[in-house]
């Protein structure tokens, strides 16, 4: 198991930068407040290390597709259940946040294919 730990780890070096010391002694320094763009090829949202803050909020806020060539077949229309729980594709239960309004209720589901990709392989999402 401790190779299928995110990749990330690999590339922090929290030991080299005395993360951990820094935030035993600055334990509100995290990155509260801060409001991040990225810009970026191949990010996975779903990823864990991407879905709460430190407080419990979400990290993402939103995030766009700039690659005019995807297209992402979104005709899959679910609704929320009584605890507003969509169903994702992959199985995967979705908390969907009170705030956001969705007039209609419906809401269109799709998985983008990464290039190559002719097929959804939802182990991956789980």
């Amino acid at each position: 198991m401790e190779a299928e730990k995110s990749s990330a780890e690999n590339y922090i070096p929290k030991k080299a930068t005395q993360q951990e010391e820094f935030l035993q002694k600055y334990p509100e320094f995290d990155g509260r407040g801060l409001l991040i763009a990225v810009m970026d090829f191949g990010v996975d949202i779903s990823s864990p290390e991407l879905q709460k803050t430190s407080e419990g909020l979400p990290k993402i806020i939103d995030s766009f597709n700039f690659n005019k060539d995807v297209k992402i077949d979104t005709s899959v229309i679910r609704e929320v259940d009584t605890d507003n729980i969509l169903i994702g594709l992959s199985g995967k239960k979705l908390k969907i946040p009170s705030f956001w309004k969705n007039p209609s209720g419906k809401w269109h589901l799709g998985i983008f294919l990464s290039e190559g990709d002719t097929e959804v392989r939802f182990e991956k999402y789980k």
